[in-house]
């Protein structure tokens, strides 16, 4: 339960909407502020209290989190938690990430406007690309607003047109925030991976298909899906627009050399 007596110094960040990420580094806790940027707070967290957090985390979903498996990946429906094992860290201090995942767009055609985020040219743009059903990435270090950006283009996705996401995590919240769009969202895991769900999505005639993040070989059923016609938008994590082309045949895994596979890229 999100309360003040599981999360303790953690739960006024935790319930502050303008703070979206929490992160312990064993030394200081860092946060990050929607309009102040990140700051270094005061408190201090010891090992023992993250023994128990960490703990409760692991076991609420179904998790083992000790020096034989040393990386915990975990979440609650608005919470996501990475977590270090002291066993493998260089201080011998547990690691904490906390990133907030409520099923909120902070991004609304009305802010994109006031807050100076784009100008109206560009709002119009991105609903054509949504409308025309064009692909895309949506590149960005780590931080950036990626996420909150699908959101706002899942937005123009027209009612009644079968949209589906694919996460690891449920972070996009997409039927949540639009509960009257044909959304429905799929999780993945070591059972049901992102190639299985993408290839069943596109067998089911989904029209758009929204990842919160492409990190592997699932990239090759996104542009796969992409030039059967489906509507495929995801994040990746890149400095450029230069860097997409490499990342993706990276992230395949194969040898995709030539000139074919890129402009296939391009093209879809």
């Amino acid at each position: 339960p999100i309360n003040d007596e599981t999360f303790g110094k953690l739960y006024p960040y935790i319930i502050d909407d303008l703070i979206t990420d929490i992160r312990w580094n064993g030394r200081f806790l860092m946060i990050e502020h929607l309009t102040k940027g990140y700051m270094k707070t005061n408190d201090v967290l010891s090992e023992e209290w993250l023994s128990i957090l960490t703990k409760n985390i692991a076991t609420s979903n179904d998790l083992n989190f000790n020096p034989t498996q040393p990386s915990l990946d975990a979440s609650t429906d608005d919470l996501r938690f990475h977590v270090y094992h002291p066993s493998i860290t260089g201080e011998n201090k547990t690691i904490l990430s906390i990133r907030k995942t409520p099923a909120v767009a902070r991004i609304t055609e009305e802010s994109f406007i006031e807050t100076n985020y784009g100008d109206l040219l560009l709002l119009r743009l991105l609903n054509l690309l949504i409308t025309s059903k064009c692909s895309g990435f949506v590149i960005g270090e780590t931080g950036a607003g990626k996420t909150e950006l699908i959101k706002l283009l899942a937005k123009f996705i027209p009612d009644h047109e079968v949209c589906l996401t694919v996460e690891d995590t449920f972070e996009l919240r997409l039927p949540v925030i639009y509960p009257n769009k044909n959304i429905n969202s799929i999780k993945v895991d070591k059972f049901y991976s992102y190639e299985k769900a993408i290839r069943d999505a596109l067998r089911s005639l989904v029209k758009y298909l929204f990842l919160a993040e492409a990190r592997g070989r699932e990239i090759t059923r996104i542009v796969e899906g992409a030039s059967t016609g489906c509507s495929v938008w995801t994040t990746i994590h890149a400095d450029n627009t230069w860097e997409v082309i490499s990342r993706v045949k990276d992230m395949t895994g194969t040898d995709k050399d030539g000139n074919d596979y890129e402009n296939r890229i391009y093209t879809f």
